[in-house]
């Protein structure tokens, strides 16, 4: 569904399915921003953010999480990892596409 949401926002979108596929497509595209669960398989979004974080000082990173309970602590540590924004799911798309505008500095 956020792929279909991005697209029709005018983004070309690169999907991996977990961290440790992320980072190899980060390694080759290079992308403008990067978005990421926090709760994944094999590498989960915090270990994502820090490997980002340790490749590209200055990449775009934006962290989402549903993790019940603990999605307050988890978006917290995403922000600690540092991911540069946090949305709590569901978001509203305008949500999104405001913090894309501004990641990128685009109108």
């Amino acid at each position: 569904m956020l792929r279909i949401t991005l697209v029709k926002m005018g983004y070309n979108v690169i999907e991996a399915r977990e961290g440790k596929e992320a980072m190899k497509l980060f390694k080759q595209e290079s992308p403008d921003v990067v978005l990421t669960d926090i709760l994944m398989p094999k590498q989960d979004g915090l270990e994502t953010i820090h490997a980002l974080r340790q490749r590209d000082p200055d990449a775009k990173i934006i962290a989402m999480s549903a993790g019940g309970v603990y999605t307050t602590d988890l978006l917290k540590m995403g922000r600690q990892m540092g991911a540069n924004r946090v949305l709590r799911k569901p978001f509203p798309h305008d949500e999104l596409a405001a913090m894309l505008t501004e990641l990128l500095g685009k109108p």
